[in-house]
């Protein structure tokens, strides 16, 4: 609200401030949900081309890239979701100048970023593909193509995320999910087309991605360009790095958040493959199908857990505290109802769903044993997302980094090791619900901290108007 000594009122977002949360919330989760989950669909229909049409061993060849290709999509979070938290601060304050410079900047870190999957890739790619005890070299050549492939399109993905991540920002997620439809229409015809048309088998899946994202780049583009209110990249500073620390620093907890999901991948691959035998192709191929199925219904969580840091960092920007803490309430709420139905859907339905995705009976019965043991606490997941991108769109990141890094880097890795030492293969599965448990219980108490220093810290908005002021700022604090 400006006084009436201010020269001009500035610009508010007016579908990020205005009306009540729940409305907002929806207006912004649902068309990221179906984006999101469009992208999740793409996903399960390439299991069922690879699965169903080329067999078990493309199934365990994505598995295998599986923990590099959630490397490269926590390098695209981190440049875009890190931008997308800030820009939206800057746009609940009025500051589209100073935002049209954090986009540009956004473009210019992650071709940065691009660049360095690119030379990592090219130095150590095979590496990454080594077959194990349990894998074929011909699944390891594979999943190198598969891999090499999309690491090679990285420039064209973080740009992407960096257009799609400035459009949430703006309150414009409607317009992307629309576009969205027709790029994963078209990208699931040319997988279907590479696959069985071509016989390009994996690498026919990585082909049609790439072309799908191109496309969508290019709708992307220009959308802003023919939007007339859209915001602007300041070219100049596409090369300037004055931005880029504070977007890798706010971005840091949500992208290594997917970092972490590499890591217990790599964990689980590296047991399994440890015990060997005959079954290790089967529980590859079982465990890229969970892989998958989860991370479908985990779209949902990350679409609502974005709308929740766009709306809470524009109330931040606009120092509306009340406002802030209404919508976070509002999405923990939605959260847990969501996660208890995804819940009850893996625990009753694995048979069912393993037996669409895989005809070989061998990973069928792997999948139905485990998926109902790894989502028996998913209904913690989602709220425990909320609060993180709560916690960094309303500018903490060291804070959200607590919630989205200790589980996938500490807890479910350190679990999946001690369980197979001490009770073999069957029993690594029990590492996610009692990893889900241990969050649980490290989220409450943060809460009561945050709860008891809450009246002796600085409001995350007043930290914003501190900064701009050029004023010391103390720790960004609001209620959790």
């Amino acid at each position: 609200m400006t006084s009436p000594t201010d020269p001009a009122p500035k610009p508010r977002p007016a579908a990020l401030l205005d009306g009540a949360p729940a409305p907002a919330l929806l207006r912004q989760a649902l068309p990221l949900a179906l984006i999101l989950s469009l992208n999740g669909l793409l996903g399960l229909a390439d299991a069922v081309l690879l699965g169903r049409f080329v067999g078990a061993e493309a199934m365990a060849a994505v598995s295998l890239a599986f923990p590099v290709l959630m490397l490269i999509n926590a390098l695209a979070m981190i440049v875009g979701g890190g931008m997308a938290g800030r820009l939206s601060r800057h746009l609940g304050a009025g500051e589209r100048a100073r935002g049209a410079a954090l986009l540009a900047g956004g473009h210019g870190l992650a071709l940065a970023l691009a660049v360095f999957a690119i030379a990592v890739f090219a130095l150590a790619g095979w590496r990454l593909a080594l077959p194990g005890p349990g894998v074929p070299g011909a699944v390891a050549r594979e999943s190198w193509l598969y891999l090499a492939i999309l690491v090679g399109a990285t420039p064209v993905q973080f740009l992407l995320a960096v257009q799609a991540d400035a459009f949430r920002a703006e309150g414009r997620a409607g317009i992307v999910a629309l576009l969205s439809v027709v790029v994963t229409g078209a990208n699931i015809a040319l997988d279907t087309l590479f696959v069985l048309g071509a016989g390009l088998a994996v690498a026919g899946t990585a082909i049609g991605t790439v072309l799908a994202q191109v496309a969508g780049l290019a709708l992307l583009a220009g959308l802003r360009a023919r939007t007339p209110d859209a915001l602007r990249p300041h070219w100049r500073a596409l090369l300037s790095r004055d931005d880029w620390s504070a977007m890798l620093r706010e971005g840091a907890p949500l992208g290594l958040g997917l970092a972490g999901i590499a890591t217990v991948a790599t964990a689980v691959l590296a047991a399994l493959n440890g015990f060997g035998g005959p079954q290790a192709l089967d529980e590859i191929a079982a465990y890229g199908l969970a892989t998958r199925l989860f991370g479908f219904a985990f779209l949902p969580f990350l679409a609502l857990a974005l709308a929740t840091q766009t709306l809470a960092g524009a109330a931040v920007g606009a120092r509306d505290g009340a406002r802030a803490r209404k919508v976070l309430v509002t999405a923990l709420a939605g959260a847990a109802v969501f996660g208890l139905a995804v819940q009850v859907a893996f625990v009753m339905g694995a048979g069912g769903m393993s037996a669409a995705f895989l005809p070989d009976p061998g990973p069928v019965a792997v999948a139905t044993r485990i998926l109902p043991v790894m989502a028996a606490l998913y209904v913690t997941s989602g709220p425990l997302l909320v609060a993180a991108f709560y916690l960094q769109g309303s500018g903490r990141p060291g804070r959200a980094a607590v919630l989205t890094l200790t589980k996938p880097f500490l807890m479910l890795p350190a679990l999946v090791a001690l369980l197979a030492l001490l009770a073999g293969r069957t029993a690594i599965w029990y590492a996610f619900p009692l990893a889900d448990a241990a969050m649980a219980a490290l989220a409450v108490g943060l809460a009561c901290v945050l709860w008891r220093t809450s009246g002796r810290e600085m409001p995350a908005g007043e930290e914003m108007a501190s900064r701009t002021a050029g004023t010391a700022a103390g720790n960004a604090e609001g209620a959790a």
